[in-house]
């Protein structure tokens, strides 16, 4: 076939339409995209609203409304109310924010009487302070003849002067301890230790001391008198049958009572006692 000459009229091709988009999925895509464009703005709100908290808290932790304005201790009996409250560090007037009660709570345990402690902060500005204190449990005469009274954890909480009897507790003889509150009592007194805190309240009057003898633990009783423990690992038992043995004779008739064998106690009088 012959071309058509150069500048002859031709007709274009022609032009190619866009595929039509069914309706549905037009107005799928636009609803995508509206939520995408909802979920930055909620984004933005959000980030917007705790940046805001931030700087308001910020702002209001040095505030006169939140300082701390009222300082309480319970729960203690020997320790002084003033000692824990300048042994935690807090102070009226210092912000409640900021106020560090795990570092207030470390510090109050340092003190001789305190076992455990919990320091709560409740706002606009209270911070309470409670305080569970050590169980005294027995006395050890310290070296230059006071008496120091631990725990039952052998941790010194008090030393005062005077005969330790008077204090009501069983005396530690031959247990060494240091004449320092907070100090720790040495391991050889812990069997001594371990006996001493097993006494129950009803026989605190009845046992002075408890000390290692011959055959093993021993107790010296009041007003007369000595109990052989031995090495029974059964302290309740022994105390039981102690207790027995003590509600049925006259007290300054005991000359030795041998409760090594709690269900067989031994009774031992002073001679001529009846």
């Amino acid at each position: 076939m012959t071309p058509p000459p150069v500048g002859a009229d031709t007709e274009a091709p022609p032009t190619p339409r866009p595929t039509p988009i069914d309706p549905r999925i037009r107005a799928r895509r636009i609803e995508v995209q509206r939520d995408a464009g909802r979920q930055r703005l909620r984004r933005l709100t959000g980030v917007g609203i705790v940046a805001g908290v931030l700087v308001l808290l910020a702002a209001s932790a040095f505030t006169p409304v939140v300082d701390v304005d009222r300082i309480e201790v319970e729960g203690m009996f020997r320790t002084a109310a003033d000692e824990v409250v300048a042994a935690g560090g807090i102070d009226r007037g210092d912000p409640t924010l900021l106020v560090d009660t795990t570092a207030a709570a470390d510090a109050v345990r340092e003190l001789p009487w305190v076992a455990e402690v919990e320091v709560q902060r409740t706002f606009p500005g209270t911070v309470r302070y409670v305080v569970h204190e050590r169980e005294p449990a027995a006395v050890a005469v310290t070296a230059d003849g006071r008496s120091a009274v631990v725990d039952r954890e052998g941790r010194v909480v008090e030393v005062l002067d005077g005969e330790p009897s008077s204090l009501g507790l069983p005396v530690l003889e031959g247990a060494v301890v240091s004449a320092e509150r907070g100090a720790d009592l040495e391991a050889a007194g812990g069997d001594l230790l371990r006996v001493a805190r097993a006494v129950p309240g009803g026989l605190l009057e009845s046992v002075a001391a408890v000390r290692t003898g011959e055959d093993g633990i021993e107790l010296a009783l009041t007003p007369t008198g000595t109990a052989h423990l031995g090495e029974s690992d059964d302290l309740a038992g022994a105390f039981v049958a102690l207790a027995s043995v003590l509600g049925a004779v006259r007290p300054e008739c005991v000359d030795v009572i041998d409760v090594a064998v709690p269900p067989a106690p031994v009774l031992t009088r002073v001679p001529g006692c009846q």
